[in-house]
């Protein structure tokens, strides 16, 4: 069995062995630790320096009990609550829909690849909204369409692995995918908000 940075690693160079190592992780413990260290990484490197320096949201908070002045502080702390529920609620829902179309699943194998999933794209994420901030580039359409286009490698990790080890059809895990994107939109739209506008 792979140690969990070499299964974080594969996902960015071999979808079939990140599969493959996945399927190997014990439980959805390592899932689990990727969505935390995921949810770290934004509270702390994406919401708490707009935090700490005092910045405001654009568009304004949603949520009209939550102040615009304090709306990052409120990321900071809510981004890991937010993260784990979206984990499982999409995790839950792919096993629902698999079960509904009598498909094969397998609730721990979901949750560690969404789990990984998360971390491997979130990181890249995160890294490249600093190399647009520090190169200046503060247009939040033009983020939010390379965060789109970067996103789709975790559509690529997903199909793999369920193609492998659910033995899905490449149009019924592309669905199921555009599906879970699709019901966690609202949420993301609805909560979230980036620093870098």
């Amino acid at each position: 069995m792979r140690r969990f940075p070499g299964v974080l690693l594969l996902g960015y160079w071999n979808p079939a062995r990140f599969a493959e190592a996945v399927r190997e992780a014990p439980g959805p413990g390592w899932g689990l630790l990727a969505v935390l260290i995921r949810a770290a990484m934004d509270s702390v490197f994406i919401y708490l320096p707009p935090a700490l320096l005092g910045w405001q949201p654009w568009p304004s908070p949603t949520i009209t009990l939550l102040r615009a002045e304090t709306y990052y502080w409120f990321l900071v702390w809510f981004t890991p609550v937010y993260m784990l529920f979206l984990w499982v609620y999409l995790a839950g829902a792919t096993h629902v829909v698999l079960r509904l179309t009598g498909r094969r699943t397998d609730m721990d194998f979901i949750l560690n690849v969404g789990g990984f999933v998360q971390l491997v794209v979130g990181a890249a994420l995160v890294a490249w909204d600093w190399g647009n901030f520090a190169l200046g580039m503060r247009n939040p359409v033009a983020l939010g369409i390379t965060h789109w286009i970067l996103a789709q490698w975790g559509t690529v990790l997903v199909v793999v692995a369920y193609r492998k080890f659910l033995d899905l059809p490449m149009w019924y895990t592309l669905g199921l995918y555009v599906f879970t994107a699709l019901i966690s939109y609202p949420m993301v739209m609805l909560v979230m908000r980036s620093p870098f506008h």
